[in-house]
């Protein structure tokens, strides 16, 4: 996913004070709405101690995210990983993300 498909850090704080978040065991959602569609995913070290394996969830979630873009609300999302999605396979992490979405009604039918 290109950068400016992301979320500065800069942004992080002014989404976090004005949205409430949606979650499931491992993964953890804000959404703001605005015009743009723009994504990030944060890996705490608890999930993975090496930045390389903390680097392999953000791409499986990019990847899974540019899937599911068409169909998202337009806005700003941020992906928190909990240390309960370690042991999961792709497919799994991909079903979270998309439950996830479904649960926060930020998909377009």
């Amino acid at each position: 996913m290109p950068g400016t498909n992301r979320v500065p850090r800069a942004l992080f704080s002014e989404v976090l004070k004005k949205t409430k978040p949606y979650s499931l065991p491992g993964l953890r959602l804000r959404f703001y709405p605005n015009k743009t569609l723009k994504s990030s995913f944060a890996v705490s070290l608890r999930v993975a101690k090496k930045a390389t394996e903390r680097n392999i969830w953000k791409r499986r979630g990019y990847s899974v995210f540019r899937k599911i873009q068409n169909k998202l609300k337009k806005g700003t999302y941020l992906f928190f990983l909990q240390p309960e999605i370690k042991n999961i396979s792709f497919a799994e992490f991909e079903n979270k993300i998309t439950l996830l979405l479904q649960k926060a009604n930020l998909i377009n039918e």
